[in-house]
């Protein structure tokens, strides 16, 4: 935390808030994952207007849909609705596909809070697209997890296990991808050492 208060502190003194929009979002995140909600919430809270400010769409969208993700973790979905749909807007306006399709799984995730699992399905659907056509293995992962629940839940067993199949053969794409890099960093680390 102490290396965000000194790069906050450069911002301040060079008068750039274009560091605050782009940073400050690492530091929301290294809050959630501490459960400081409270102070990640003030972080957003102070960031978005400089966004909006500066125009910076894409951190606007990753600020929304963090505020979104603390709101179902305290299962404030109504809220945490508007916050990923404003996000969805953003995206879809400026062309995020990414951001687009996880404010949609967002969305989905407030809809079955309040019990609204036909919408949720729709929504998580049209997520799972977005990923397919952007090649976003983890959205799709994340999209088929989610359907799977949706259709077990609903006892769509046929459904929901065709996706969970297509949940686990993503899942497995994404270790491999994961293992690849990591092989090819050990490559290259070694290649270097031996010259």
């Amino acid at each position: 935390m102490k290396n965000y208060e000194r790069c906050f502190e450069l911002a301040d003194e060079l008068d750039l808030p274009l560091i605050y929009s782009i940073y400050l979002d690492a530091q929301v995140r290294t809050k959630m994952a501490l459960n400081l909600y409270e102070e990640a919430i003030e972080d957003i809270k102070r960031v978005l207007p400089i966004q909006d400010e500066l125009g910076d769409w894409e951190s606007k969208t990753e600020a929304l849909l963090n505020y979104a993700e603390i709101e179902l973790t305290h299962k404030k979905y109504t809220s945490a609705f508007s916050h990923a749909q404003e996000a969805y807007q953003i995206s879809k306006k400026n062309g995020f596909p990414i951001n687009n399709a996880r404010s949609l799984l967002k969305m989905t995730e407030s809809l079955v809070g309040q019990g609204k699992i036909e919408e949720g399905l729709r929504l998580a659907k049209k997520a799972r697209s977005i990923g397919e056509s952007s090649e976003a293995l983890i959205i799709e992962a994340e999209a088929f997890k989610i359907l799977h629940k949706l259709y077990s839940d609903q006892k769509h067993y046929d459904s929901a296990y065709m996706n969970s199949l297509k949940y686990l053969a993503a899942e497995k794409q994404i270790i491999e991808a994961r293992n690849a890099e990591i092989t090819a960093d050990i490559e290259a680390k070694s290649n270097i050492r031996q010259r």
